[in-house]
């Protein structure tokens, strides 16, 4: 076992905080970061560690990974990385001045199962992509990115698999923060929820299904929005693609000109998408008041595309209306066909007020995730100014 240099047991005592805070920061050149490093070893988690071989057996098997990088240059970060086995329940959060050169992985495995990981983006900037599941050969399932600020350069994916065939499913990609409205997110290329074998220009293999929730107005992705679904066969069962929209009500008003998400290439939806909206219990809406949803340079809309006003907890029961326009002029809703400057925009049909209510506290199960995360954000970054004390002092 290799002995850990005093300046690494610096680097690393100084900067993890029960787990959940990685400060960073290197004169030499950008090393990767590790929450967990398992080599062949299975269900692995453990602490961040800038040098796997600094390991001990204890770190190896301990609970999981769940922490925040709050600055300094790195090559790539994983939350869970592994060789075989199961790399899950990792998190992994870039905040404040953050510079990852490449990618971060909320787990990342060659040849086993990728699920349940997270990555949560709320500063920084990334020059490559974010992937929230990363596999080679085998499974990356239930895994979730956050986008809520900073600024990723590359792509982003909830699930990637980089061989066929593989399963990628089930993987979530939130824009936007809840809590927050004036966080959103700034991608600079493409998202996918779910993808198996893709490169810049081209797709070798699948790229359906996955979640896609939307809050705040502001998101813009610089590329593509693929939400494509399949309607199954007789070998193949159907693949569900969704979009949830999570409204604000200050941001409808009669003119519709706040934007939920701005593609800048071309967004593509149907097969078998649902694109759901609703408003949060939050503040009043009038009966005619819309927002934009989707803005999209050319918006592919294809068969089986289907709208559906969200019933849910900590939504207002106000039934909206769902409009397709190519440019300034409306098309009807069931037109297949690529739209240049087309955008889908949301209708209130009746006046809404807030209900104060029992339920109105209530959450659905992707605004409870969230919040959970935007605590622990909030909680590291209130520790941040103590943390660096301690690191100065140590030195």
């Amino acid at each position: 076992m290799k002995l850990m240099s005093n300046l690494k047991k610096k680097q690393i005592c100084a900067a993890i905080i029960c787990g959940l805070m990685f400060m960073g920061g290197h004169a030499e050149a950008a090393v990767d970061l590790y929450g967990a490093y398992n080599g062949d070893i299975e269900n692995v988690n453990g602490a961040a560690i800038t040098d796997p071989s600094d390991l001990m057996d204890s770190n190896i098997r301990s609970e999981k990974a769940d922490f925040t990088v709050t600055g300094g240059e790195w090559k790539n970060i994983y939350g869970g990385y592994g060789a075989t086995g199961y790399i899950q329940n990792n998190a992994v959060t870039i905040s404040g001045g953050t510079v990852v050169n490449n990618n971060v992985y909320g787990g990342f495995v060659a040849g086993g199962t990728a699920t349940q990981n997270t990555v949560t983006i709320t500063g920084g900037t990334v020059n490559g992509n974010v992937i929230g599941g990363w596999t080679s050969t085998n499974t990356a399932s239930g895994n979730n990115v956050i986008i809520a600020g900073g600024e990723v350069k590359g792509n982003v994916y909830g699930g990637y698999a980089n061989t066929v065939p593989s399963t990628v499913s089930g993987n979530t990609i939130t824009l936007g923060d809840m809590n927050n409205p004036d966080r959103y997110a700034q991608i600079t290329r493409n998202v996918y929820p779910n993808a198996v074998y893709m490169t810049t220009f081209s797709m070798d293999g699948a790229l359906f299904g996955g979640t896609v929730n939307v809050y705040n107005t502001g998101n813009t992705i610089g590329g593509y929005l693929s939400a494509l679904g399949t309607q199954g066969s007789e070998d193949e069962p159907p693949i569900l693609s969704t979009i949830n929209f999570y409204i604000n009500a200050a941001d409808m008003d009669a003119t519709g000109s706040k934007i939920m998400l701005n593609v800048a290439n071309e967004a593509s939806v149907g097969g078998n998408t649902t694109i759901c909206a609703g408003v949060r219990n939050v503040g009043s809406v009038k009966a005619g008041d819309r927002i934009t949803l989707l803005q999209a340079g050319t918006f592919e809309v294809k068969s089986n595309t289907n709208y559906k006003t969200m019933s849910s907890d900590g939504i207002m029961k106000v039934d909206l209306d769902f409009k397709l326009y190519k440019g300034d002029s409306e098309v009807p809703i069931t037109t297949t066909e690529k739209l240049a400057n087309g955008k889908i925009i949301a209708i209130a049909k009746n006046d809404g007020t807030a209900d104060l209510g029992p339920d109105s506290a209530a959450k659905s199960p992707v605004e409870t995730m969230a919040a959970s995360v935007s605590l622990i954000n909030a909680g590291a970054d209130m520790m941040a100014g103590e943390a660096m004390t301690g690191a100065a002092q140590s030195t």
